[in-house]
């Protein structure tokens, strides 16, 4: 099945990759609007919407909702999961296009390809894991009461990479090590993930 649906790209991948990132990256405008809404919801304020590059080079969307801040936890967490709701949304469409289209066609491969990029998309920006903070970075660091989680962890990190930190290690350590140990492991099996299926794709 997965080989008949590849097999509908043919001679067109260039522009089914094109394609599949063109409309990805509307997706993303439409996450960021989405964010907008639900701060709009909770009475509060959108201060600013545009484009950015992220990292410095990432091209991407961005929606300041620091406003949300200030309204409650529940408001805080819907806000931050309303966003990333879309590419779930939006991945179960192109899925069901995808089985509804006739079998190894272009149409199958692209709308199969653009589902599971949203459903990816859906899972990294939940998951709160991975050095950036995403979406799900944002709801953990909200039910854990540690707003400041990132910076504490990797500094705690660094002093006791540099042997600057006490003998305890109580809950607070714990949860900076944890945090660490688990975003590390993340970004390293995600690279492995990806030169595992270069290496798949060139063999």
């Amino acid at each position: 099945m997965g080989g008949d649906i590849v097999a509908g790209i043919g001679g067109h991948a260039l522009l089914a990759i094109l394609m599949v990132k063109g409309l990805f990256f509307l997706t993303v405008a439409a996450h960021q609007i989405v964010h907008g809404l639900a701060l709009v919801h909770y009475r509060r304020r959108v201060r600013e919407f545009g484009f950015t590059f992220l990292h410095g080079f990432v091209p991407t969307f961005y929606v300041d909702v620091t406003d949300i801040f200030m309204a409650t936890r529940r408001a805080r967490v819907v806000t931050a999961v309303a966003g990333a709701s879309v590419h779930l949304v939006l991945g179960s469409i192109w899925f069901i296009v995808a089985y509804l289209s006739p079998l190894a066609s272009f149409t199958q491969a692209f709308a199969a390809a653009s589902g599971m990029i949203q459903w990816q998309a859906f899972v990294i920006a939940l998951y709160p894991f991975c050095f950036i903070e995403m979406d799900g970075y944002h709801v953990l660091v909200d039910v854990l009461g540690v707003p400041t989680l990132k910076q504490e962890a990797m500094a705690w990190a660094g002093a006791a990479i540099r042997g600057r930190v006490g003998r305890r290690f109580g809950r607070q350590e714990q949860l900076f090590a944890l945090y660490v140990m688990l975003s590390a492991i993340s970004v390293a099996a995600f690279i492995a993930f990806d030169v595992m299926l270069i290496a798949h794709a060139r063999s």
